[in-house]
């Protein structure tokens, strides 16, 4: 019994997280907002607690954890749309990766309110979650801005979109039924 101790302890915390995280995966569905759990702790937890067991081979049960599928997804994805871009970019002879801090990227999504400043690197693939958005800015080699915008979709491409005013509204990203728009402007550094 005394070997089953250390097992239990771990199992029932490792259960404990993985249970709040399908808790919250269910409560981001319904909710429509980002709640997060505690992916990939629960099941390494579970994993490590049947290492301590007699019956190893139970460790596998910390695959039951969503997270430890995810990393390796957002991971592979990161890279792959990371790829997509640079693609793009040696196509169209654009400037390689340069970082001005004497600027900054504004967005603006309209409908949730919010506001967020991020360093201006040009050739940098920027992330937007909610509305699910891609994006970078580039310069070609006669220093003509342009922005590169993949909006997730199925069957969609990057386009490519003169920058020249600094500012650019994007319309029509849909995220979960609700239509956004994201402004992007490059402005000075105060």
């Amino acid at each position: 019994m005394q070997e089953w101790l250390m097992t239990i302890t771990l199992g029932i915390i490792g259960a404990f997280l993985i249970a709040v995280t399908y808790a919250a995966l269910y409560q981001n569905k319904k909710s429509k907002k980002h709640i997060s759990g505690f992916p990939f702790f629960g099941g390494f937890i579970l994993a490590v607690a049947f290492l301590f067991s007699p019956i190893k081979w139970l460790a596998f049960l910390g695959f039951i954890d969503y997270g430890l599928w995810l990393l390796p997804y957002v991971l592979i994805m990161d890279y792959y749309n990371n790829k997509k871009f640079k693609k793009i970019y040696v196509q169209q002879n654009f400037e390689q990766r340069i970082s001005d801090e004497s600027k900054e990227l504004r967005i603006r999504i309209y409908e949730r309110n919010e506001e967020w400043v991020q360093p201006y690197i040009t050739n940098l693939v920027y992330e937007l979650k909610v509305p699910k958005l891609l994006y970078a800015v580039c310069t070609d080699q006669n220093g003509k801005k342009f922005l590169l915008i993949d909006k997730c979709k199925r069957k969609g491409n990057i386009e490519i979109v003169p920058f020249d005013n600094n500012t650019i509204l994007l319309t029509d990203l849909n995220s979960k039924n609700v239509d956004y728009s994201v402004e992007i402007e490059i402005k000075d550094n105060p």
